[in-house]
C-alpha cells in the first residue's frame, strides 16, 4: 500500500475511534460520577473496557504514524 495512502487510512482511524472515546468520557462524566449502586458499577466497569479499547486503538494508529514516519525519512 502506498505510503500516503497508508497515512490517510490510519488518520481516519484514529478519528473515528478519537470520536468514540469522546463520546465514552462524556457518558462517564454524566451517568457514572458518584452513582454507586451494584447495576451501575457493572455498568461502569463494562464503560471503562469501552474506553481502554478505544485508547488502544489511538496508541496503535500513533505508533503506525511515527513507522510511518521514521521509514519516510530514512528512505528520502
Amino acid at each position: 500500500m502506498p505510503r500516503e495512502m497508508l497515512k490517510k487510512e490510519i488518520q481516519h482511524r484514529h478519528k473515528i475511534h478519537s470520536e468514540q472515546l469522546a463520546e465514552y468520557r462524556k457518558k462517564e462524566k454524566e451517568h457514572f460520577e458518584g452513582n454507586n449502586s451494584i447495576e451501575m458499577q457493572f455498568m461502569y466497569l463494562t464503560l471503562k473496557r469501552g474506553i481502554a479499547y478505544q485508547t488502544s486503538w489511538l496508541t496503535w494508529c500513533d505508533e503506525v504514524m511515527a513507522m510511518i514516519e521514521r521509514v519516510g525519512e530514512a528512505s528520502d
